[in-house]
């Protein structure tokens, strides 16, 4: 990312998840960059599943902004084969499981080799120009990430 340009949305980020403003304080205009930052930099560090644990916001909101930002095709692709597959959490998984630890391993382990296959899908993806359709749509919308 350009410089400035980086630095700034950074420290806007940083100041969203400090506030607790990440689940109803981003402006509509800024929601496209910012979804796209936390699920491009989840799905990197902790796969689709960190991103489901930890963000509030859907794969349908994460497939409207990657297409606002016009993304190359295969990660929307991605995104939209992750759509067809429910996430289940770990706490739903224990309910499931009626507390059988064996039947809860079980069900964690089907479920991380669904997600895994996913995450490798997106992690091959070597055209990955989400960070350049971040400034690109910043710079053309003349964002101003003052709170």
């Amino acid at each position: 990312m350009d410089g400035k340009i980086r630095e700034e949305f950074l420290a806007y980020l940083r100041k969203l998840v400090t506030s607790g403003m990440l689940d109803d304080g981003v402006p509509e205009q800024f929601k496209p960059v910012v979804i796209t930052h936390f699920f491009n930099s989840e799905v990197y560090g902790e796969g689709f599943q960190g991103f489901l644990e930890n963000y509030s916001f859907s794969l349908d909101e994460v497939l409207s902004a990657l297409q606002v930002l016009n993304v190359v095709p295969e990660l929307i692709q991605i995104v939209e084969e992750a759509k067809k597959n429910t996430y289940l959490s770990d706490d739903e998984l224990f309910e499931q499981s009626s507390g059988d630890e064996d039947m809860y391993s079980e069900l964690m382990e089907k479920r991380d080799l669904v997600w895994n296959e996913i995450n490798r899908k997106y992690y091959s993806i070597t055209n990955n120009d989400i960070d350049e359709r971040i400034i690109d749509y910043i710079k053309t919308n003349g964002l101003d990430f003052s709170i």
